[in-house]
């Protein structure tokens, strides 16, 4: 489990001190990249949705509050990755809707062909001798 980044690493990359920011990135970037690989489960995807989220994150740095406890930075940066996630499965077509045939091949024989089959038993039943 990753250990909570140091409060004034958070605060120099808010004022653009490029190696906090390096230091964020390398602290929570190997989390987050599991995180996205788990949900797209392609690694290029993975690492593509990952460098967004670093890119959203410098981006958005000046909005993220330290005061605010209910939000820690490592859950600031996993809604943004969540979001991402879900951004790209809308996008995508990796489920794709299929229109169903309105006659599909199926194993079951139609309704009426059981009543034709159960008919034609009893009358070969009743025609063995007995």
């Amino acid at each position: 489990m990753l250990t909570p980044i140091d409060i004034d690493t958070i605060r120099g990359a808010q004022a653009g001190r490029p190696e906090q920011v390096t230091a964020l990135y390398e602290h929570y970037y190997a989390s987050i990249f599991r995180y996205l690989y788990y949900r797209v489960g392609d690694r290029q995807t993975a690492e593509d949705l990952t460098s967004e989220v670093f890119l959203r994150m410098i981006r958005n740095l000046s909005g993220y509050s330290l005061k605010d406890s209910s939000a820690p930075f490592q859950a600031w940066l996993f809604q943004i990755a969540h979001n991402l996630a879900t951004d790209y499965f809308r996008r995508s077509s990796i489920h794709p809707q299929v229109e169903l045939a309105e006659q599909m091949a199926g194993g079951d024989p139609p309704p009426d062909a059981g009543i034709e089959h159960r008919l034609a038993n009893e009358h070969l039943y009743r025609r063995l001798p007995g």
